[in-house]
Protein backbone atom coordinates (compact mmCIF):
# COMPACT_ATOMS: atom_id res chain seq x y z
CA UNK A 1 0.00 0.00 0.00
CA UNK A 2 2.79 2.45 0.54
CA UNK A 3 4.31 1.83 -2.34
CA UNK A 4 1.26 2.57 -4.42
CA UNK A 5 0.54 5.49 -2.36
CA UNK A 6 4.28 6.58 -3.30
CA UNK A 7 3.25 6.20 -6.64
CA UNK A 8 -0.20 8.44 -6.36
CA UNK A 9 1.73 10.94 -4.85
CA UNK A 10 4.64 11.01 -7.96
CA UNK A 11 1.86 10.94 -10.67
CA UNK A 12 0.08 14.09 -9.22
CA UNK A 13 3.84 15.47 -9.56
CA UNK A 14 3.56 14.58 -12.99
CA UNK A 15 0.54 16.48 -13.32
CA UNK A 16 0.98 19.09 -12.32
CA UNK A 17 4.53 19.46 -14.23
CA UNK A 18 2.96 18.79 -16.99
CA UNK A 19 -0.03 21.39 -16.51
CA UNK A 20 2.88 23.78 -16.05
CA UNK A 21 5.09 22.96 -19.46
CA UNK A 22 1.39 23.13 -21.41
CA UNK A 23 0.60 26.26 -20.49
CA UNK A 24 3.99 27.98 -22.46
CA UNK A 25 2.73 30.85 -24.49
CA UNK A 26 1.31 29.71 -27.54
CA UNK A 27 3.04 30.77 -31.20
CA UNK A 28 -0.15 32.50 -33.20
CA UNK A 29 -0.49 31.10 -36.46
CA UNK A 30 -0.15 33.47 -38.99
CA UNK A 31 -2.84 34.05 -42.15
CA UNK A 32 -2.26 34.98 -45.56
CA UNK A 33 -3.85 38.35 -45.52
CA UNK A 34 -3.43 41.27 -43.24
CA UNK A 35 -5.53 40.89 -39.69
CA UNK A 36 -6.26 41.81 -36.34
CA UNK A 37 -4.82 40.69 -33.66
CA UNK A 38 -7.18 37.52 -32.02
CA UNK A 39 -8.60 37.16 -28.97
CA UNK A 40 -5.75 35.32 -26.34
CA UNK A 41 -8.37 32.79 -25.87
CA UNK A 42 -9.19 31.55 -29.28
CA UNK A 43 -5.59 31.48 -30.66
CA UNK A 44 -4.47 27.90 -31.83
CA UNK A 45 -1.35 26.82 -30.68
CA UNK A 46 1.66 26.36 -33.38
CA UNK A 47 2.35 23.03 -34.11
CA UNK A 48 4.05 20.79 -31.26
CA UNK A 49 7.57 19.67 -32.01
CA UNK A 50 5.63 16.09 -32.77
CA UNK A 51 7.30 12.31 -33.01
CA UNK A 52 6.98 12.21 -37.20
CA UNK A 53 6.82 8.84 -38.37
CA UNK A 54 9.51 7.84 -41.15
CA UNK A 55 7.43 8.88 -44.72
CA UNK A 56 6.23 5.32 -46.38
CA UNK A 57 8.35 4.60 -49.15
CA UNK A 58 5.44 2.84 -51.56
CA UNK A 59 2.50 4.12 -49.74
CA UNK A 60 0.56 2.35 -46.66
CA UNK A 61 1.67 -1.78 -45.89
CA UNK A 62 0.60 -3.87 -43.00
CA UNK A 63 -1.83 -4.73 -40.99
CA UNK A 64 -2.54 -3.62 -37.01
CA UNK A 65 -5.05 -5.17 -34.64
CA UNK A 66 -6.44 -3.15 -31.88
CA UNK A 67 -8.43 -4.74 -28.74
CA UNK A 68 -10.85 -2.64 -26.83
CA UNK A 69 -13.42 -3.43 -24.28
CA UNK A 70 -16.56 -1.44 -25.62
CA UNK A 71 -18.17 -1.65 -28.32
CA UNK A 72 -18.98 1.77 -30.04
CA UNK A 73 -22.61 3.02 -29.45
CA UNK A 74 -22.11 4.43 -33.31
CA UNK A 75 -19.65 5.33 -35.94
CA UNK A 76 -21.21 8.58 -37.15
CA UNK A 77 -19.91 12.01 -35.96
CA UNK A 78 -22.26 13.97 -33.87
CA UNK A 79 -24.40 10.82 -32.87
CA UNK A 80 -22.75 10.05 -29.92
CA UNK A 81 -21.16 11.09 -26.86
CA UNK A 82 -18.36 8.47 -26.49
CA UNK A 83 -14.45 8.19 -26.60
CA UNK A 84 -15.19 4.32 -28.16
CA UNK A 85 -17.17 5.98 -30.93
CA UNK A 86 -14.62 9.09 -30.92
CA UNK A 87 -12.15 6.70 -31.73
CA UNK A 88 -13.41 5.41 -35.07
CA UNK A 89 -14.72 9.29 -35.87
CA UNK A 90 -11.19 10.11 -36.37
CA UNK A 91 -9.82 7.81 -37.85
CA UNK A 92 -12.39 9.23 -41.07
CA UNK A 93 -13.15 12.17 -40.26
CA UNK A 94 -11.35 15.73 -39.65
CA UNK A 95 -12.24 18.83 -38.54
CA UNK A 96 -11.20 22.36 -39.19
CA UNK A 97 -8.71 22.11 -36.14
CA UNK A 98 -7.48 19.15 -34.28
CA UNK A 99 -6.21 18.93 -31.02
CA UNK A 100 -2.02 18.37 -30.71
CA UNK A 101 -1.52 15.28 -28.77
CA UNK A 102 0.65 16.48 -26.00
CA UNK A 103 -0.37 20.21 -25.12
CA UNK A 104 -3.72 19.56 -25.88
CA UNK A 105 -4.08 22.91 -27.77
CA UNK A 106 -5.99 23.34 -30.89
CA UNK A 107 -4.10 23.15 -34.17
CA UNK A 108 -5.22 23.48 -37.94
CA UNK A 109 -6.22 20.49 -39.76
CA UNK A 110 -8.70 21.45 -42.74
CA UNK A 111 -8.13 24.95 -42.66
CA UNK A 112 -4.56 26.65 -44.29
CA UNK A 113 -5.30 29.76 -42.79
CA UNK A 114 -7.60 32.31 -40.23
CA UNK A 115 -7.90 35.39 -39.22
CA UNK A 116 -10.24 36.84 -36.60
CA UNK A 117 -12.27 40.08 -38.25
CA UNK A 118 -13.59 41.05 -35.08
CA UNK A 119 -14.25 39.42 -31.67
CA UNK A 120 -16.81 37.54 -32.56
CA UNK A 121 -16.35 36.96 -36.71
CA UNK A 122 -13.80 34.86 -37.92
CA UNK A 123 -13.04 33.92 -41.41
CA UNK A 124 -11.38 30.63 -41.87
CA UNK A 125 -9.34 29.49 -45.51
CA UNK A 126 -9.83 26.02 -46.66
CA UNK A 127 -6.51 24.01 -47.87
CA UNK A 128 -7.30 23.22 -51.54
CA UNK A 129 -6.47 19.77 -51.85
CA UNK A 130 -8.62 18.16 -49.51
CA UNK A 131 -10.71 14.93 -51.17
CA UNK A 132 -13.56 12.93 -49.43
CA UNK A 133 -13.44 9.39 -49.22
CA UNK A 134 -16.24 9.23 -52.12
CA UNK A 135 -13.96 11.40 -54.47
CA UNK A 136 -15.97 14.84 -53.71
CA UNK A 137 -13.58 17.61 -53.58
CA UNK A 138 -13.83 19.45 -50.40
CA UNK A 139 -15.20 23.39 -50.37
CA UNK A 140 -16.62 26.07 -48.16
CA UNK A 141 -20.13 24.51 -48.94
CA UNK A 142 -19.03 21.24 -47.46
CA UNK A 143 -17.61 22.71 -44.07
CA UNK A 144 -20.78 24.87 -43.88
CA UNK A 145 -23.53 22.11 -44.45
CA UNK A 146 -22.07 20.07 -42.07
CA UNK A 147 -21.79 22.29 -39.28
CA UNK A 148 -25.56 23.03 -39.78
CA UNK A 149 -26.07 19.23 -40.28
CA UNK A 150 -25.09 18.52 -37.11
CA UNK A 151 -27.38 20.69 -35.09
CA UNK A 152 -30.12 18.29 -36.09
CA UNK A 153 -28.50 15.79 -33.26
CA UNK A 154 -28.51 16.73 -29.38
CA UNK A 155 -25.52 14.48 -29.08
CA UNK A 156 -23.41 17.37 -30.88
CA UNK A 157 -25.10 20.11 -28.87
CA UNK A 158 -21.95 20.60 -26.49
CA UNK A 159 -19.79 21.63 -29.49
CA UNK A 160 -22.35 23.69 -31.27
CA UNK A 161 -22.85 25.98 -28.62
CA UNK A 162 -20.52 28.39 -29.65
CA UNK A 163 -20.78 28.33 -33.92
CA UNK A 164 -24.13 30.87 -34.01
CA UNK A 165 -24.15 31.35 -37.76
CA UNK A 166 -21.88 29.92 -40.44
CA UNK A 167 -21.39 31.74 -44.34
CA UNK A 168 -20.16 30.71 -47.26
CA UNK A 169 -17.73 33.13 -48.70
CA UNK A 170 -16.47 31.81 -51.44
CA UNK A 171 -15.22 28.47 -52.85
CA UNK A 172 -12.38 27.67 -50.20
CA UNK A 173 -14.01 30.51 -47.14
CA UNK A 174 -16.32 30.80 -44.92
CA UNK A 175 -16.35 32.98 -41.55
CA UNK A 176 -18.04 31.71 -38.30
CA UNK A 177 -20.23 33.83 -36.19
CA UNK A 178 -19.56 33.45 -32.19
CA UNK A 179 -22.63 36.01 -31.44
CA UNK A 180 -20.31 36.72 -28.35
CA UNK A 181 -16.38 36.17 -27.67
CA UNK A 182 -15.98 32.55 -27.07
CA UNK A 183 -12.76 31.12 -25.41
CA UNK A 184 -13.44 27.48 -26.47
CA UNK A 185 -13.85 28.11 -30.81
CA UNK A 186 -11.62 26.69 -31.57
CA UNK A 187 -11.59 23.91 -29.01
CA UNK A 188 -15.43 23.04 -30.38
CA UNK A 189 -13.97 22.65 -33.85
CA UNK A 190 -12.19 20.52 -33.13
CA UNK A 191 -14.62 18.02 -31.51
CA UNK A 192 -15.38 14.96 -33.42
CA UNK A 193 -19.19 16.56 -33.22
CA UNK A 194 -18.35 19.55 -35.58
CA UNK A 195 -16.61 16.87 -38.34
CA UNK A 196 -16.78 17.93 -42.31
CA UNK A 197 -19.04 15.68 -44.39
CA UNK A 198 -19.66 15.91 -48.34
CA UNK A 199 -22.35 17.89 -49.04
CA UNK A 200 -23.54 15.90 -51.79
CA UNK A 201 -24.16 13.10 -49.06
CA UNK A 202 -25.84 15.07 -46.91
CA UNK A 203 -28.44 16.93 -49.94
CA UNK A 204 -28.82 13.02 -50.90
CA UNK A 205 -29.61 11.55 -47.13
CA UNK A 206 -26.84 9.90 -46.52
CA UNK A 207 -27.04 7.13 -43.36
CA UNK A 208 -23.62 8.21 -42.02
CA UNK A 209 -24.49 5.67 -39.20
CA UNK A 210 -23.95 3.06 -41.52
CA UNK A 211 -21.09 4.15 -44.04
CA UNK A 212 -19.05 7.47 -42.33
CA UNK A 213 -17.66 9.25 -45.28
CA UNK A 214 -14.92 11.87 -44.30
CA UNK A 215 -11.99 12.88 -45.22
CA UNK A 216 -9.90 11.25 -42.61
CA UNK A 217 -6.88 8.63 -42.85
CA UNK A 218 -9.05 5.85 -42.85
CA UNK A 219 -12.08 4.46 -44.76
CA UNK A 220 -14.67 2.63 -43.49
CA UNK A 221 -14.76 -0.67 -44.37
CA UNK A 222 -17.03 -3.16 -41.90
CA UNK A 223 -18.73 -3.36 -38.67
CA UNK A 224 -19.85 -6.77 -37.15
CA UNK A 225 -21.64 -5.58 -34.13
CA UNK A 226 -20.30 -7.37 -30.97
CA UNK A 227 -16.89 -8.12 -32.83
CA UNK A 228 -14.94 -6.25 -35.00
CA UNK A 229 -14.75 -2.99 -37.26
CA UNK A 230 -12.27 -2.70 -40.29
CA UNK A 231 -10.79 0.03 -41.86
CA UNK A 232 -8.37 0.49 -44.58
CA UNK A 233 -6.17 3.42 -45.35
CA UNK A 234 -7.39 6.25 -47.78
CA UNK A 235 -4.19 6.81 -50.29
CA UNK A 236 -5.54 9.90 -51.07
CA UNK A 237 -5.39 11.74 -47.62
CA UNK A 238 -4.33 15.37 -47.98
CA UNK A 239 -1.82 15.87 -44.88
CA UNK A 240 1.26 13.07 -46.32
CA UNK A 241 2.88 14.02 -43.19
CA UNK A 242 0.22 12.13 -41.22
CA UNK A 243 -1.36 10.05 -43.67
CA UNK A 244 -1.64 5.90 -41.94
CA UNK A 245 1.94 4.22 -43.13
CA UNK A 246 -0.54 0.79 -41.79
CA UNK A 247 -3.16 -0.54 -44.76
CA UNK A 248 -5.54 -2.73 -42.83
CA UNK A 249 -6.90 -1.55 -39.19
CA UNK A 250 -9.15 -3.86 -37.15
CA UNK A 251 -10.80 -3.17 -34.24
CA UNK A 252 -11.71 -6.36 -32.15
CA UNK A 253 -14.09 -6.21 -29.22
CA UNK A 254 -13.33 -8.11 -26.73
CA UNK A 255 -14.82 -7.31 -23.23
CA UNK A 256 -12.59 -9.20 -20.96
CA UNK A 257 -9.94 -8.18 -19.78
CA UNK A 258 -7.96 -10.89 -19.06
CA UNK A 259 -9.11 -12.02 -22.94
CA UNK A 260 -7.41 -9.07 -23.97
CA UNK A 261 -4.48 -9.40 -22.24
CA UNK A 262 -3.91 -12.77 -23.52
CA UNK A 263 -4.74 -12.23 -27.05
CA UNK A 264 -1.26 -9.97 -26.97
CA UNK A 265 0.63 -12.35 -25.86
CA UNK A 266 -0.20 -15.00 -28.05
CA UNK A 267 -0.14 -12.39 -30.87
CA UNK A 268 -3.84 -12.39 -31.46
CA UNK A 269 -3.59 -8.27 -31.64
CA UNK A 270 -1.02 -6.09 -31.40
CA UNK A 271 -2.61 -3.22 -29.10
CA UNK A 272 -4.56 -2.81 -26.39
CA UNK A 273 -6.83 0.31 -25.86
CA UNK A 274 -7.90 -0.62 -22.20
CA UNK A 275 -5.24 -2.83 -19.89
CA UNK A 276 -6.75 -4.93 -17.24
CA UNK A 277 -4.84 -2.76 -14.40
CA UNK A 278 -4.46 -5.87 -12.39
CA UNK A 279 -2.25 -7.39 -15.12
CA UNK A 280 0.17 -4.83 -15.88
CA UNK A 281 3.07 -6.38 -14.14
CA UNK A 282 2.86 -9.40 -15.77
CA UNK A 283 2.64 -7.81 -19.27
CA UNK A 284 5.71 -5.49 -18.28
CA UNK A 285 7.44 -8.75 -17.84
CA UNK A 286 6.65 -10.08 -21.09
CA UNK A 287 8.99 -9.87 -23.73
CA UNK A 288 7.74 -8.23 -26.67
CA UNK A 289 5.75 -6.34 -24.90
CA UNK A 290 5.45 -2.71 -24.25
CA UNK A 291 3.57 -1.26 -21.40
CA UNK A 292 2.92 3.19 -22.01
CA UNK A 293 1.56 4.64 -18.93
CA UNK A 294 1.34 8.67 -19.31
CA UNK A 295 -0.78 10.86 -16.54
CA UNK A 296 -4.54 11.75 -17.94
CA UNK A 297 -7.00 14.12 -17.57
CA UNK A 298 -10.04 11.66 -17.22
CA UNK A 299 -11.82 12.40 -14.19
CA UNK A 300 -13.82 9.31 -12.53
CA UNK A 301 -16.78 9.91 -10.31
CA UNK A 302 -19.60 8.09 -8.90
CA UNK A 303 -22.13 9.68 -10.89
CA UNK A 304 -25.67 10.86 -9.27
CA UNK A 305 -28.90 11.90 -10.91
CA UNK A 306 -29.46 14.95 -9.15
CA UNK A 307 -33.11 15.00 -10.39
CA UNK A 308 -33.86 11.91 -8.56
CA UNK A 309 -35.15 12.45 -4.76
CA UNK A 310 -32.86 10.23 -3.70
CA UNK A 311 -29.82 12.86 -4.28
CA UNK A 312 -31.78 16.10 -3.84
CA UNK A 313 -30.80 16.90 -0.20
CA UNK A 314 -27.19 18.30 -0.61
CA UNK A 315 -26.25 16.85 2.29
CA UNK A 316 -26.97 13.08 1.25
CA UNK A 317 -24.56 13.73 -1.78
CA UNK A 318 -22.13 15.27 1.16
CA UNK A 319 -22.45 12.03 3.19
CA UNK A 320 -21.97 9.66 -0.15
CA UNK A 321 -18.52 11.33 -0.50
CA UNK A 322 -17.11 11.54 2.86
CA UNK A 323 -18.31 7.63 3.52
CA UNK A 324 -16.37 6.44 0.19
CA UNK A 325 -12.48 5.54 0.77
CA UNK A 326 -11.36 6.79 -2.63
CA UNK A 327 -7.78 5.22 -2.23
CA UNK A 328 -9.75 1.94 -1.41
CA UNK A 329 -11.56 2.27 -4.56
CA UNK A 330 -8.44 3.29 -6.78
CA UNK A 331 -6.70 -0.20 -4.73
CA UNK A 332 -9.56 -2.60 -5.96
CA UNK A 333 -10.79 -1.21 -8.86
CA UNK A 334 -7.55 0.13 -10.47
CA UNK A 335 -4.90 -1.64 -8.89
CA UNK A 336 -3.34 1.61 -7.62
CA UNK A 337 -2.58 3.14 -10.59
CA UNK A 338 -4.92 6.38 -10.48
CA UNK A 339 -5.04 9.32 -7.99
CA UNK A 340 -7.71 9.75 -5.39
CA UNK A 341 -9.37 12.33 -5.33
CA UNK A 342 -12.17 14.46 -3.60
CA UNK A 343 -12.37 17.32 -6.43
CA UNK A 344 -15.67 17.72 -8.61
CA UNK A 345 -12.96 18.77 -11.61
CA UNK A 346 -9.94 17.26 -13.16
CA UNK A 347 -6.76 18.54 -10.61
CA UNK A 348 -4.24 18.75 -13.71
CA UNK A 349 -5.55 22.22 -15.24
CA UNK A 350 -5.06 25.50 -14.01
CA UNK A 351 -7.53 27.27 -12.15
CA UNK A 352 -8.52 24.31 -10.07
CA UNK A 353 -9.43 25.03 -6.24
CA UNK A 354 -9.09 22.70 -3.81
CA UNK A 355 -11.43 24.63 -1.40
CA UNK A 356 -14.87 22.99 -0.31
CA UNK A 357 -13.55 19.32 -1.03
CA UNK A 358 -14.82 16.62 1.26
CA UNK A 359 -12.71 14.07 2.98
CA UNK A 360 -13.10 10.56 3.92
CA UNK A 361 -14.72 10.93 6.80
CA UNK A 362 -17.30 7.78 7.70
CA UNK A 363 -17.97 9.01 11.40
CA UNK A 364 -18.41 12.18 10.03
CA UNK A 365 -20.99 11.30 7.02
CA UNK A 366 -22.78 9.34 9.62
CA UNK A 367 -23.04 12.74 12.10
CA UNK A 368 -24.06 14.89 8.57
CA UNK A 369 -27.02 12.25 7.95
CA UNK A 370 -28.15 12.36 11.59
CA UNK A 371 -28.08 16.06 12.08
CA UNK A 372 -30.16 17.10 9.19
CA UNK A 373 -32.78 14.32 9.98
CA UNK A 374 -31.84 11.55 7.32
CA UNK A 375 -32.66 8.25 8.20
CA UNK A 376 -29.61 6.70 6.30
CA UNK A 377 -31.79 3.06 6.34
CA UNK A 378 -34.52 5.24 4.19
CA UNK A 379 -31.59 5.14 1.23
CA UNK A 380 -30.76 3.00 -1.27
CA UNK A 381 -30.05 2.56 -4.52
CA UNK A 382 -28.47 0.95 -8.12
CA UNK A 383 -25.00 1.38 -9.54
CA UNK A 384 -24.62 1.25 -13.08
CA UNK A 385 -20.66 -0.97 -13.62
CA UNK A 386 -20.29 -1.32 -17.45
CA UNK A 387 -16.99 -3.37 -17.45
CA UNK A 388 -15.62 -5.50 -14.47
CA UNK A 389 -13.09 -2.90 -12.90
CA UNK A 390 -16.16 -0.59 -12.25
CA UNK A 391 -17.66 -3.39 -10.64
CA UNK A 392 -15.06 -4.11 -8.35
CA UNK A 393 -15.38 -0.47 -7.66
CA UNK A 394 -19.07 -1.01 -6.46
CA UNK A 395 -18.54 -3.76 -4.10
CA UNK A 396 -15.58 -1.13 -2.21
CA UNK A 397 -18.19 1.54 -2.53
CA UNK A 398 -21.31 -1.18 -1.33
CA UNK A 399 -19.05 -2.28 1.22
CA UNK A 400 -17.92 1.83 2.18
CA UNK A 401 -21.85 2.76 2.46
CA UNK A 402 -23.07 -0.32 4.44
CA UNK A 403 -21.14 1.32 7.32
CA UNK A 404 -22.93 4.22 7.26
CA UNK A 405 -26.15 2.20 6.90
CA UNK A 406 -27.04 3.15 3.60
CA UNK A 407 -27.79 0.02 0.79
CA UNK A 408 -26.89 0.10 -2.77
CA UNK A 409 -26.52 -2.75 -5.39
CA UNK A 410 -24.82 -2.71 -8.87
CA UNK A 411 -26.13 -3.17 -12.14
CA UNK A 412 -24.10 -4.82 -15.47
CA UNK A 413 -24.51 -3.16 -18.67
CA UNK A 414 -22.64 -2.24 -21.79
CA UNK A 415 -21.17 0.58 -22.63
CA UNK A 416 -24.07 1.87 -25.42
CA UNK A 417 -26.92 1.22 -22.71
CA UNK A 418 -25.12 3.05 -20.15
CA UNK A 419 -24.19 5.57 -22.30
CA UNK A 420 -28.20 6.18 -23.03
CA UNK A 421 -29.18 5.44 -19.84
CA UNK A 422 -27.56 8.25 -18.34
CA UNK A 423 -28.02 10.72 -21.34
CA UNK A 424 -31.79 10.47 -20.74
CA UNK A 425 -31.49 10.77 -17.08
CA UNK A 426 -33.55 7.25 -16.42
CA UNK A 427 -31.34 5.96 -13.76
CA UNK A 428 -29.80 6.32 -9.73
CA UNK A 429 -26.38 6.37 -9.85
CA UNK A 430 -23.21 4.75 -12.11
CA UNK A 431 -19.38 4.81 -12.48
CA UNK A 432 -18.46 7.23 -15.54
CA UNK A 433 -15.66 9.40 -16.62
CA UNK A 434 -15.31 12.53 -18.40
CA UNK A 435 -11.83 13.15 -20.46
CA UNK A 436 -11.68 17.00 -21.63
CA UNK A 437 -8.93 18.81 -23.44
CA UNK A 438 -9.47 21.85 -21.49
CA UNK A 439 -10.94 22.73 -17.46
CA UNK A 440 -13.31 25.28 -19.44
CA UNK A 441 -15.21 22.23 -21.79
CA UNK A 442 -15.33 19.81 -18.69
CA UNK A 443 -17.50 22.79 -16.98
CA UNK A 444 -19.37 23.52 -20.14
CA UNK A 445 -20.29 19.79 -20.20
CA UNK A 446 -19.85 18.50 -16.91
CA UNK A 447 -21.44 21.51 -14.58
CA UNK A 448 -23.81 23.58 -16.77
CA UNK A 449 -26.82 23.34 -16.77
CA UNK A 450 -27.51 23.40 -20.53
CA UNK A 451 -25.52 20.68 -21.17
CA UNK A 452 -28.13 18.27 -19.13
CA UNK A 453 -29.38 15.61 -21.58
CA UNK A 454 -25.21 15.62 -22.63
CA UNK A 455 -22.63 15.48 -20.68
CA UNK A 456 -23.79 16.42 -17.88
CA UNK A 457 -25.41 13.09 -16.98
CA UNK A 458 -25.50 13.69 -13.50
CA UNK A 459 -28.16 16.80 -14.26
CA UNK A 460 -26.39 19.20 -12.08
CA UNK A 461 -29.02 22.21 -12.19
CA UNK A 462 -26.98 24.98 -10.35
CA UNK A 463 -27.94 28.90 -11.49
CA UNK A 464 -24.61 30.43 -10.42
CA UNK A 465 -22.29 28.16 -10.79
CA UNK A 466 -24.14 27.68 -14.93
CA UNK A 467 -23.68 31.78 -14.98
CA UNK A 468 -20.13 31.72 -14.11
CA UNK A 469 -19.33 29.25 -16.74
CA UNK A 470 -20.83 31.72 -18.78
CA UNK A 471 -18.83 34.33 -17.84
CA UNK A 472 -15.68 32.19 -17.85
CA UNK A 473 -16.37 31.69 -21.88
CA UNK A 474 -16.60 35.20 -23.32
CA UNK A 475 -14.06 36.29 -20.79
CA UNK A 476 -10.94 37.23 -23.14
CA UNK A 477 -8.13 37.68 -20.35
CA UNK A 478 -6.87 34.60 -18.94
CA UNK A 479 -5.96 35.89 -15.83
CA UNK A 480 -9.82 36.66 -15.26
CA UNK A 481 -10.59 32.96 -16.47
CA UNK A 482 -8.90 31.65 -14.16
CA UNK A 483 -10.22 33.34 -11.72
CA UNK A 484 -13.88 32.22 -12.70
CA UNK A 485 -12.25 28.60 -12.39
CA UNK A 486 -11.76 28.81 -8.81
CA UNK A 487 -15.31 30.35 -8.17
CA UNK A 488 -16.67 28.00 -10.30
CA UNK A 489 -14.78 25.07 -8.34
CA UNK A 490 -15.58 25.81 -5.08
CA UNK A 491 -18.73 26.20 -5.87
CA UNK A 492 -18.73 22.77 -7.38
CA UNK A 493 -17.03 21.10 -4.43
CA UNK A 494 -19.80 22.51 -2.08
CA UNK A 495 -22.50 21.46 -4.46
CA UNK A 496 -21.27 18.10 -4.39
CA UNK A 497 -23.10 16.69 -7.86
CA UNK A 498 -21.02 13.64 -8.31
CA UNK A 499 -18.93 11.99 -6.20
CA UNK A 500 -15.83 12.40 -7.27
CA UNK A 501 -13.51 9.17 -7.31
CA UNK A 502 -10.00 9.02 -8.77
CA UNK A 503 -7.80 10.78 -11.51
CA UNK A 504 -7.05 7.89 -14.31
CA UNK A 505 -4.11 7.42 -16.69
CA UNK A 506 -3.54 6.33 -20.32
CA UNK A 507 -2.12 2.75 -20.07
CA UNK A 508 -1.60 0.90 -22.89
CA UNK A 509 0.28 -2.46 -24.06
CA UNK A 510 1.20 -3.22 -27.33
CA UNK A 511 3.66 -5.45 -29.30
CA UNK A 512 7.28 -3.65 -28.91
CA UNK A 513 7.59 -4.01 -32.51
CA UNK A 514 4.87 -0.86 -33.23
CA UNK A 515 6.43 2.20 -32.82
CA UNK A 516 3.41 4.61 -31.06
CA UNK A 517 4.91 8.19 -31.04
CA UNK A 518 1.51 10.01 -30.11
CA UNK A 519 -0.64 9.30 -27.09
CA UNK A 520 -2.68 11.71 -25.67
CA UNK A 521 -3.57 12.79 -21.88
CA UNK A 522 -6.66 13.03 -22.86
CA UNK A 523 -7.08 9.34 -24.33
CA UNK A 524 -7.34 10.10 -27.96
CA UNK A 525 -5.83 7.81 -30.88
CA UNK A 526 -3.43 8.84 -33.21
CA UNK A 527 -3.50 5.57 -34.87
CA UNK A 528 -2.52 6.93 -38.64
CA UNK A 529 0.97 7.57 -36.56
CA UNK A 530 1.78 4.53 -35.55
CA UNK A 531 3.97 2.14 -37.39
CA UNK A 532 5.88 -1.10 -37.70
CA UNK A 533 9.07 -0.63 -36.97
Amino acid sequence: MKMKKALSMLLIGALLVGTLSACTPAQQVQPVTPQPEPAAPVTPAAPALETPAPAPEEGATGSLIIATENETPSIAPARHASTAAAFKNSMTHNGLFRVDYDTLEPLPDLIESWRAISDVLFEFTLRQDIYFHNGDHMTAEDVVASLYYVKNYPEAALAQRSIVRAEVVDTYTLTIYTETPNSILFFDLAHQGNSIMPLSLIESGHDFTANPVGSGPFIFQEWRSGDSLTFTAFDNYFDTARASRIRDITWRVIPEGASRTIALEMGEVDYIVEVATMDIPRLEAEPGIDVFMRTATQHNALLINNENPIFSDINIRRALDMAIDKDAVVEVGMAGFAIPIYNQVPINFPGVSFENENSFDPEGAKALLAESGINPGDISFSIIASNDARARMVEVIQSNLADIGIDVYVVRMDLASFLAITSEGDYEAAIGNFAPTNLLAYMVGMLHSGAIGGQNRNRIDHPEMTALIDQAVVTIDADARLALFEEITKLANEHTGMVPLFQGMIIRAFNSNLAVPETSPAGALHINMMYWQ
